[in-house]
């Protein structure tokens, strides 16, 4: 398998997912390199029903390695957890009810 960034990798693994969902074929992709990933699928710790499965959760459930574009890893619930969600320490709540006056009480006057 020729030496490819990650970017040109999750290219064709886009392409594959494509491909499996009966949509356009991936002409051009390096010769065996949809079945170097497809050999890591069972070293994931997530089941898939069968390849179509495996390519299309590709990027949701799986991607490719930050730091080796040759081998995939897992998507951790617990990372997009963090991304999706501000932390309730770095961004308290704000009861509206315990304030003296809303600023929106009278739209007529400017703030200071």
């Amino acid at each position: 398998m020729e030496e490819l960034t990650r970017r040109e990798v999750r290219y064709w693994l886009f392409r594959f997912g494509t491909e499996a969902r009966g949509d356009a074929k991936a002409n051009g992709a390096p010769p065996g390199l949809k079945a170097h990933f497809e050999e890591q699928m069972d070293d994931l710790n997530i089941r898939f029903l069968n390849k179509k499965d495996f390519w299309d959760n590709f990027a949701k459930k799986w991607d490719v390695d930050e730091d080796d574009s040759s081998t995939i890893s897992s998507k951790s619930r617990e990372s997009s957890f963090r991304m999706g969600r501000p932390s309730a320490s770095r961004f308290p709540m704000v009861d509206s009810r315990s304030t003296s006056r809303s600023i929106w009480s009278n739209p007529g006057t400017q703030m200071r």
